[in-house]
């Protein structure tokens, strides 16, 4: 009976290993229009894997995780770390590898490794690489919803202080065509930027100036989620969500709010259980939270947040 139970045992976890591989290597895709397609993108750290595991509670999507990424996608090898591209020009070679990803004609390890989807209609795409692609996404692919999640410009640049994660400003400022159509009334004083964490407020603003500019000129049409908002009015921020995506949702789904992310590290203020808003003012001091206002006030988005 003893060795019949072991036995038992080795077969379920084998089994169930099983039903992984099939679900991110075999998977069946069932449509690739891409209408059935939604897009979360967001800075490292803002919230877009939270958002999209949230999403994806009931397993209704085909999870597509970073496709963008250079070093992990071969489709997108070519590709600037954080690459722009201007919404009304046309790019061939990059056109054929975004169509690949949103269309969901794309598969590996790496891109599928959180899927548990078998039967794909529809699929999510989660990348923290695309922000300043999103307007030429947007002009591409005209049905694919777009999300993109936005937080505090303190706590993202403090969770990347903790990771050790390098600033990319200069990935920036080498892109001579996001540089003429966004960067150049800020050029000098990025480039006056001496420590890590002004570098990464420049990230920060950089990455969402982009986006929400091209918001107000009509050259995006998204939905923005704050990261704060998912916290404070968890229930409404959803419901608003939904709307927008045009889905609807089981009551199920609020009990996602307190389900730490696939990307959630060990010093996060949700398992540290401090809180999820302020938890970044223990880090920093007076003196670069003021950096942090004078730094988004020269892009204009300063009035986002608060910085006390």
């Amino acid at each position: 009976m003893i060795k019949r139970k072991k036995r038992s045992l080795l077969y379920l976890i084998k089994n169930r290993e099983l039903k992984k591989q099939i679900k991110w290597k075999y998977y069946i895709n069932t449509n690739h229009n891409p209408s059935k397609t939604l897009f979360i993108s967001g800075m490292g750290r803002s919230g877009t894997t939270w958002l999209s595991q949230i999403l994806n509670y009931d397993n209704r999507y085909r999870y597509i995780f970073e496709p963008f990424y250079p070093e992990r996608s071969d489709l997108c090898n070519f590709f600037e770390k954080r690459q722009y591209l201007r919404p009304n020009t046309n790019y061939p070679k990059y056109l054929y590898s975004a169509n690949q990803i949103i269309s969901g004609k794309v598969r590996s390890h790496f891109l599928d490794r959180y899927n548990a989807k078998f039967l794909c209609r529809k699929r999510m795409v989660k990348d923290v690489q695309t922000n300043l692609l999103l307007g030429w996404i947007n002009q591409n692919f005209k049905k694919t919803k777009i999300l993109l999640t936005i937080r505090h410009p303190c706590a993202v640049a403090n969770s990347w202080l903790k990771l050790n994660w390098e600033p990319l400003v200069d990935v920036y400022l080498n892109q001579k065509e996001l540089v003429e159509d966004y960067l150049k009334e800020f050029e000098k004083d990025i480039k006056k930027a001496e420590t890590k964490y002004e570098k990464l407020l420049y990230m920060w603003c950089i990455e969402y100036y982009v986006p929400l500019q091209q918001k107000r000129n009509n050259l995006l049409e998204m939905k923005q989620i704050l990261y704060e908002d998912l916290c404070r009015n968890f229930e409404q921020t959803i419901r608003s969500v939904y709307e927008y995506i045009e889905e609807k949702h089981s009551p199920s789904l609020y009990e996602m709010k307190d389900k730490p992310s696939y990307t959630t590290r060990p010093f996060a203020a949700i398992l540290q259980k401090t809180n999820l808003l302020h938890s970044w003012k223990d880090s920093l001091t007076k003196k670069q939270i003021k950096q942090a206002r004078d730094i988004t006030s020269l892009f204009e988005l300063e009035k986002m947040y608060e910085f006390k």
